[in-house]
């Protein structure tokens, strides 16, 4: 286990020590920053009642979790899984006294670590944005927010599951990255049109991320769960056949 949280933190370090990784931390904080903009506009400067401040940080975590960080989880994933195997270096992480299944939970793992500082960036920005345009009242309904922030950190775990798995038949990062893309939303448009199907499927559970826990929605647990289970030891058996 210890083997694992090492190598899991030096995946994150690399993660986090690319540009690509910076770029996007810095769109995540323009995109939150220029809603925030447009919230205090329509609040102080219009005197429209555009939404109670304490509702901020998540309905703006509602509006990114549509496409925009299960994006930011894909790409982050494909370059840490494919991006080695395209680079020739995932050889020198074969050549350590580890297990292979352990090697791609610590990958797995890197890429939930990153999630977890995009989030806490958007959720601090976003208590900021809320905090200046309504004042203290944001912090009210602080436990139900941090919450939701959670509930969405698991979702995107599950992305980085599932395209850690994809990650594992592609040729090279850039057909992972189409593929992936191509497979969530044809399983949107599938939610949407297919009925009972649909409903089973990753993308309702992405797209109903906020109400996990609740009363009447209990099967979303136990859907993401069998999802978790399945991808990961797929992913795992996989990576053990993969040739380098």
């Amino acid at each position: 286990m210890k083997n694992i949280i090492t190598l899991s933190l030096n995946e994150f370090e690399k993660i986090i020590s690319k540009r690509k990784s910076k770029v996007l931390l810095i769109i995540l904080s323009i995109i939150i920053a220029g809603a925030g903009v447009l919230f205090y506009y329509g609040e102080n400067i219009l005197s429209l009642t555009v939404m109670e401040g304490n509702r901020f940080p998540v309905w703006i975590l509602s509006l990114m979790m549509g496409f925009i960080l299960p994006l930011f989880a894909t790409m982050i994933t494909v370059d840490s899984i494919s991006g080695e195997y395209e680079n020739g270096t995932m050889s020198n992480l074969y050549a350590l006294p580890i297990s292979r299944q352990s090697i791609y939970l610590s990958k797995l793992m890197g890429c939930v670590y990153y999630v977890v500082l995009m989030m806490g960036l958007a959720l601090g920005i976003s208590l900021l944005i809320a905090f200046i345009v309504d004042g203290f009242v944001v912090f009210s309904s602080l436990v139900g927010i941090v919450l939701t922030y959670l509930k969405a950190i698991i979702i995107l775990g599950l992305i980085i599951t599932s395209v850690g798995f994809v990650s594992l038949w592609c040729k090279s990062s850039s057909m992972t990255l189409v593929i992936s893309i191509l497979l969530y939303i044809g399983m949107n448009i599938m939610s949407i049109f297919m009925g009972q199907v649909g409903s089973i499927l990753p993308t309702t559970i992405i797209r109903l991320y906020d109400k996990m826990l609740l009363p009447n929605y209990g099967f979303l647990a136990i859907y993401m769960i069998c999802y978790y289970i399945i991808l990961f030891i797929g992913g795992a058996i996989k990576f053990q056949e993969k040739e380098v």
